[in-house]
């Protein structure tokens, strides 16, 4: 099941990383960041309709064409991945990567400048390694 985009954004919904593995986007930066407005209005609309005292998170969406798939860790990076519609849930993949390699190649790397308002460019060579080796498990075939 392909892997059409991976991005991360912070908590301020900058785009920190984006990867199109299938096309040339460059001229489309400006469509980074309604990733993270969508993602974040389905959460408003998520919350508003949880039962009183409960906690609805936005987990990802779906259409006919693709699925999104949504993980927002606890200080506030989000992990948006667009898939194929018939890609099955990938919040345990997500999670894991967070773990083992967000964490350890971006928050843990001492060049990275982490906190609330930077919006530094994810550059680790490991942490695209990791990146492309999430996208090729993936891909059928490659």
């Amino acid at each position: 099941m392909p892997i059409y985009t991976f991005h991360v954004f912070n908590a301020n919904g900058q785009c920190l990383y984006k990867r199109e593995p299938f096309r040339d986007t460059s001229h489309l930066e400006a469509h980074d960041e309604q990733y993270h407005s969508i993602m974040k209005s389905f959460q408003a609309l998520a919350s508003a309709f949880a039962a009183s005292g409960g906690n609805n998170i936005m987990l990802g969406f779906r259409t006919n064409k693709y699925r999104v798939h949504h993980l927002e860790s606890l200080t506030g990076y989000s992990f948006v991945v667009c898939t194929d519609v018939l890609t099955p849930d990938l919040r345990p993949k997500l999670a894991d990567f967070y773990a083992n390699a967000f964490v350890e190649y971006v928050i843990r790397d001492p060049t990275y400048a982490v906190g609330v308002g930077t919006a530094q460019s994810i550059t680790s060579p490991l942490f695209v390694e990791a990146v492309d080796a999430f996208i090729r498990a993936g891909i059928p075939g490659r």
